[in-house]
């Protein structure tokens, strides 16, 4: 037998094998199957959590017509509760705002709260009455009359205007004579309840307007409030309305509107009076 020329390799006993790379399917398949674990546990913690969401809603609206329809009798029989018991008028008024709020989400409700709202809405109509002869009938309370504010101003609308609207401000007629009050009047933010009006394409009914003419009469006497009623932006549509040049007030609310804006023109002459003290004299 020959030996093996020098210098060339000997061949291995046995041909050297790779390995094929590892397809990676096992693997892909334990985290997408994670994956969708998780993703399943998310959307059944968000359903638990809606529904828990909801049963608290649902809670809340039947905790709030309780609220209602338990306080109306007490109220009848004693309006003085609104002034004596703050927390009790509070949480009839969060009740309230918040019941009118939600009506669209309870449609299948709507015959249990027509009733009630119909028995908070003649309540309204017995305090608003019986607060015409009260003088001492006032509203200190800043929380109070904020919540007063806030449902005014959610019922400054046309299918309220014959309703809770005037209502509401006839309850709070007394506050509105006590010049004390205007400035907590203003910071309740009273201008902007007032004046929704005139923000708006809604016209309240000729009683409803005659009584937030006589109110602006009433609360315009405060420079603070004035100032908030400049600043509103339908204030120059009162005007308007009040000199004729915009269709929608009678002679007769063109009148007191103007006896309402005549309030603002001493202040508005001195302003001019003010601002020409500060022009310097021309020189000779």
């Amino acid at each position: 037998m020959s030996e093996p020329a020098e210098g060339a390799s000997a061949a291995p006993a046995e041909a050297l094998t790779e390995e094929p790379p590892p397809s990676g399917k096992p693997a892909n398949k334990k985290k997408l199957k994670a994956q969708q674990e998780e993703q399943r546990a998310q959307k059944a913690k968000q359903e638990d959590e809606l529904k828990r969401a909801q049963a608290r809603e649902n809670f809340r609206w039947k905790d709030c017509l309780v609220c209602l329809r338990t306080s109306v009798p007490l109220l009848k029989e004693n309006p003085w509760l609104i002034i004596q018991e703050p927390e009790f008028i509070h949480d009839y008024l969060d009740s309230l705002t918040e019941t009118l709020a939600n009506l669209s989400k309870h449609e299948d409700d709507l015959d249990q709260v027509r009733v009630v709202l119909q028995f908070v809405y003649e309540t309204f109509v017995d305090l608003g009455k019986f607060a015409m002869y009260q003088p001492a009938f006032f509203i200190s309370h800043q929380a109070t009359v904020k919540r007063f504010v806030r449902l005014l101003e959610q019922v400054a609308h046309r299918g309220s205007d014959k309703a809770l609207f005037p209502n509401v401000l006839s309850l709070l007629g007394p506050t509105f004579d006590r010049p004390e009050l205007y400035d907590l009047l203003a910071d309740c933010k009273i201008v902007n309840s007032l004046m929704s009006f005139a923000r708006t394409s809604w016209m309240p009914t000729p009683s409803t307007l005659k009584l937030l003419l006589n109110i602006f009469n009433k609360i315009c006497v405060s420079e603070r409030v004035r100032t908030l009623f400049r600043d509103d932006e339908g204030f120059e549509k009162l005007r308007s309305l009040a000199d004729g040049y915009e269709e929608g007030f009678t002679k007769e609310q063109q009148v007191l509107a103007k006896q309402a804006l005549e309030h603002f023109q001493d202040t508005e002459v001195a302003e001019e009076d003010a601002s020409m003290s500060t022009i310097a004299p021309a020189s000779p």
